[in-house]
């Protein structure tokens, strides 16, 4: 297939989402689907908060009795500052109030079931509208013209999310047309390495996409084989936290900058790393983002948990949805897009130790890695008084090592926290294709 039909193809594809956006559509969607030049970013997304406050008042039973719960009994009290009115949504109060949270003007066959991969322990499930569908994918064709990257540009992921992998001739006949390879990071092994880098070889996309924890040992294998992918001039990584070390061995192998991208199934992409930007900027048109302390308090920049309200959904709204992850926003400036400066990961994907310290992701890399001799660890803990570190020997592994690791613990929590070490032949991510680094059961 040639770039001129891919473009042909991308063009359609974007008049036709345009289309549907535009006719049809629910009023409060209005004239406003794109922010233009007589809009800052911040009047951008205040108006679309607003609608969807608004919105949610009138038609979303949960959301009605919230506001006027607040004392705001009347459409003309609501606005953008509304939002603050609301409790944070939890999973838990979404489950309890599911059928409460739909809209009432919405038919059951403009929404689609939805869930999450599951990876945290147990799938979420939730509705999402087909117009908020259509919203998501502008996103990440914005996101992916701030790399340079175009539609009609061949794109390969090495994903394990099962339900991106649906067999149908309409998905076959949109990713031949779109130009996209999808190949699974399911239980694959060295066979399936060698397929793959045969079929990136022949397709010879321009970007790659895919998790850290997939994408590094395929990097290995393409190092020891000597396998190269000139065409390949872009990297995305996203669903898990990418750690320094990764990143490195990654762009040396593949000779490629990596650019990571923050999202999830309940409201797709976040925030995208950019060229020469420290962070990723924050796709403050499709969401509003929260920092909150552990009580709930809000902290305007630092680091804190995250909330994110999707402003293009609101079949099933999601206001102020706890999503799980921790991060750090920057103060904005301006009116420009917003930056999420860091992201820890899970919130609940750190290890807490009886004296009050809390061990996230990034220590632990700098401490298994700060000598040589583990190929591959995981911590998990199911007690606060001790954790386990299952490890994969690596060529220079010496005992030493053990010891090492246990007297810096015990340095770092005052020798409170008991250390177990397990020896293993290696590791299996889970059913979606992800592996976690740190569980913690507790």
């Amino acid at each position: 297939m040639t770039v001129w039909n891919r473009k042909a193809y991308s063009l359609l594809r974007q008049a036709l989402n345009s289309y549907r956006l535009n006719k049809d559509h629910l009023p409060l969607y209005s004239d406003k689907v794109n922010r233009d030049d007589s809009l800052s970013i911040v009047d951008f997304q205040n108006l679309k908060l607003s609608r969807l406050l608004k919105h949610a008042y009138q038609h979303v039973p949960y959301y009605q009795r919230l506001f006027q719960a607040a004392g705001l009994f009347d459409i003309s009290d609501i606005d953008h500052h509304s939002l603050k009115c609301l409790p944070i949504l939890t999973k838990a109060l979404v489950k309890d109030n599911f059928d409460d949270l739909i809209a009432r003007n919405f038919e059951s066959s403009s929404l689609i079931d939805n869930s999450t991969s599951g990876s945290s322990g147990t799938p979420f499930y939730f509705k999402t509208d087909k117009q908020s569908l259509l919203m998501r994918e502008r996103v990440v064709i914005k996101n992916h013209r701030w790399l340079g990257v175009e539609p009609h540009s061949k794109k390969a992921w090495l994903w394990g999310a099962s339900m991106d992998f649906k067999k149908s001739p309409a998905t076959t006949i949109k990713n031949y047309f779109s130009g996209s390879l999808m190949l699974s990071s399911n239980q694959v092994c060295e066979h399936d390495y060698k397929r793959y880098a045969d079929a990136l070889a022949k397709f010879k996309p321009s970007m790659l996409i895919s998790y850290p924890s997939s994408l590094l040992p395929f990097a290995d294998y393409c190092e020891r084989h000597g396998r190269v992918f000139s065409s390949i001039k872009k990297i995305i990584t996203s669903a898990e936290t990418l750690y320094s070390f990764q990143r490195e061995k990654i762009e040396t192998v593949f000779s490629a900058p990596i650019f990571n991208r923050y999202g999830c199934r309940e409201v797709g992409d976040i925030a995208h790393e950019l060229p020469g930007q420290k962070g990723m900027r924050v796709n403050a048109d499709h969401v509003f983002l929260e920092l909150v302390d552990d009580s709930g308090n809000i902290i305007e920049h630092g680091e804190g948990d995250l909330l994110v309200t999707d402003l293009d959904c609101y079949g099933m709204p999601l206001l102020r949805y706890q999503i799980g992850d921790s991060g750090e926003l920057a103060s904005q400036n301006g009116n420009d897009y917003p930056v999420l400066r860091s992201l820890s990961g899970r919130s609940l994907d750190v290890v807490r130790a009886p004296n009050g310290v809390i061990l996230g992701g990034t220590y632990w890399t700098m401490l298994m890695r700060n000598k040589p001799g583990i190929e591959q660890f995981q911590i998990i803990q199911d007690d606060i008084n001790k954790v386990m570190i299952s490890y994969k020997k690596g060529g220079d592994f010496n005992s030493d090592l053990l010891s090492y690791v246990s007297q810096q613990l015990h340095e770092k929590t005052a020798s409170t926290l008991t250390i177990e070490f397990e020896e293993v032949a290696g590791f299996e991510a889970t059913n979606n294709g992800k592996f976690r680094l740190i569980e913690s059961k507790i």
